[in-house]
C-alpha cells in the first residue's frame, strides 16, 4: 500500500513539468509579484534576527505566515490545472486576496504547533511542521473553515508523515544538488570574487524557481488524498 502510494506521488513529479510548461508565464508573474517579495522580506528578517540575536525569534514567527500565504495561487493555479479547468490571471489574484485573511489566521496556529514542539526540545520542531503543513492545501483544497483546517492537518501529518517526509526530503535534495551544481559553477567562473548579495539573490531566485514545482506535487498529492474521504 505504502509503495503504491509512493508510486502515485513520484509519478505526479512528472505532472509538475507539464504544469511548469503550459502555465510559465502565470508561474513567473507569481513569482515576481508575490514569492520574491515575500522571499526577499524573509531574507531581510533573518539578516536583521541575525544582527540583533534579541530577535532571534521574530524570523520563526513570520515565516509560516509567509509559507502559508505565498502558496496560495500556486495551490489554485494546480488544482485548476488538475481539474483541467481555464482560468485568466485575474483569477488567481482575486482568489489570493480573497483568502488572504483564512490563510493567514490558520498560519498563526501553524507557527503556534512548530513554535510548542520546539519549546519542548530543539528537535521536535519537525513534529509541528507535520501537523501544521496541510493547512494552506486545506484552505483551498476543501475550503474548511479555520478550526476544522487545523485538526485535518493534525490528522492528515500523523497518517500521511512517511510520504511527507519523502517528499520535503525530495525537494530539499533536489534544491541541495541544483544549488551546489549553479555555486560551483559560479565559483569557477568567477574565481570566488562573487559578491555576497550576489550569491544570495542566485540563491532566492533558485528557491522561487522550484517552489512551484514543490507545490504542484503536494497539492496533487492532497487532491487524491482528500478525494479518498
Amino acid at each position: 500500500m505504502m509503495f503504491e502510494s509512493m508510486k502515485g506521488v513520484f509519478a505526479s513529479m512528472g505532472e509538475a513539468f507539464q504544469f511548469y510548461k503550459e502555465h510559465f508565464s502565470k508561474i513567473m508573474l507569481i513569482g515576481l509579484t508575490i514569492l520574491f517579495p515575500f522571499g526577499f522580506f524573509l531574507l531581510i528578517v533573518e539578516q536583521f534576527a541575525y544582527i540583533y540575536p534579541e530577535m532571534s525569534s521574530l524570523y520563526p514567527m513570520v515565516l509560516p505566515v509567509v509559507f502559508s500565504i505565498g502558496q496560495l495561487p500556486l495551490i489554485y493555479i494546480s488544482l485548476m490545472f488538475i481539474n483541467d479547468e481555464i482560468f485568466e490571471t485575474s483569477d488567481m489574484f482575486r482568489f489570493f486576496f480573497k483568502k488572504l485573511s483564512t490563510a493567514y489566521t490558520t498560519s498563526l496556529v501553524f507557527f503556534a504547533l512548530v513554535a510548542l514542539f520546539e519549546f519542548i526540545s530543539d528537535y521536535l520542531w519537525i513534529i509541528g511542521v507535520f501537523l501544521s503543513i496541510s493547512i494552506p492545501y486545506l484552505v483551498i483544497l476543501k475550503e474548511y473553515e479555520p478550526i476544522v483546517c487545523i485538526t485535518k492537518s493534525v490528522k492528515i501529518g500523523l497518517v500521511k508523515w512517511m510520504q511527507l517526509l519523502i517528499l520535503l526530503a525530495s525537494f530539499y535534495l533536489i534544491g541541495l544538488g541544483i544549488k551546489s551544481g549553479l555555486f560551483t559553477g559560479i565559483e569557477l567562473l568567477t574565481k570566488g570574487t562573487a559578491p555576497d548579495a550576489f550569491l544570495v539573490m542566485v540563491q532566492l531566485v533558485i528557491e522561487i524557481s522550484l517552489i512551484p514545482f514543490a507545490v504542484f506535487v503536494l497539492t496533487k498529492c492532497y487532491y487524491k488524498w482528500l478525494e479518498k474521504e
